[in-house]
């Protein structure tokens, strides 16, 4: 878990991405000769979800940086019905079951 795993004497403390890799706070790292193959892999996995989704996420990470734990749980749960009741979430449930790809709207 990165909070067990992260200590509270790192907090304030640049560490690499080896260590941000072993504490849990990135999914990989990429070797220095390959960053444009691994950016544009992780730019069409965002190109795939629906815009809403996406601009929910990024919101809830620029506001949530500044946030305790129980504050940013809360905005998740105000931030969430936007999304799950949107236009694009219904088509990406609907494309999934037809195992089709969504057409997306950004609504």
């Amino acid at each position: 878990m990165l909070v067990s795993s992260f200590s509270v004497t790192k907090q304030k403390q640049i560490i690499d991405a080896q260590e941000a890799y072993c504490i849990g706070l990135v999914n990989r790292v990429t070797p220095l000769d390959e960053p444009v193959p691994t950016a544009r892999e992780l730019a069409e996995a965002v190109y795939e979800v629906g815009p809403p989704t996406v601009r929910t996420a990024k919101e809830a990470m620029v506001i949530g940086m500044s946030m305790s734990l129980e504050e940013g749980l809360r905005l998740e749960s105000t931030l969430t019905p936007a999304v799950v009741y949107s236009r694009d979430f219904e088509e990406g449930i609907t494309a999934f079951t037809e195992k089709r790809k969504p057409i997306f709207e950004g609504r």
